[in-house]
């Protein structure tokens, strides 16, 4: 049984598994995070491979990322994706999220 949860957990991240892997990221707006937050967010990202139609998945790693440094009323917009290069399988993208905190996340920090 633990062979099987490995390779399924192994082919969601195969490149079969997606079709666009995360090589630039950048943020609208990084008010309200601190310097190491601001490169955890990054670091979160980059290299991540996903099926560019579900893009939403970056976001919500964003938001949950979010929220667990309590930032509970944060708002998190569905990436704006370029392709970098589409001769590449998965195709290498640059995303663009834009995030806002609430104030009274920031007053309670």
């Amino acid at each position: 049984m633990l062979i099987a949860v490995f390779n399924a957990s192994a082919s969601a991240k195969s490149p079969a598994a997606c079709d666009s892997i995360v090589k630039k990221v950048s943020f609208e707006n990084m008010t309200g995070l601190n310097p190491e937050q601001q490169a955890s967010l990054r670091a979160l990202l980059v290299g991540r491979c996903f099926q560019q139609e579900h893009g939403d998945v970056l976001s919500k790693a964003v938001y949950d990322e979010l929220r667990g440094w309590g930032y509970k009323q944060s708002t998190v917009e569905d990436p704006l994706i370029l392709l970098l290069d589409d001769s590449l399988h998965p195709s290498p993208v640059a995303i663009t999220i834009d995030f806002s905190l609430r104030s009274s996340d920031r007053s309670a920090r």
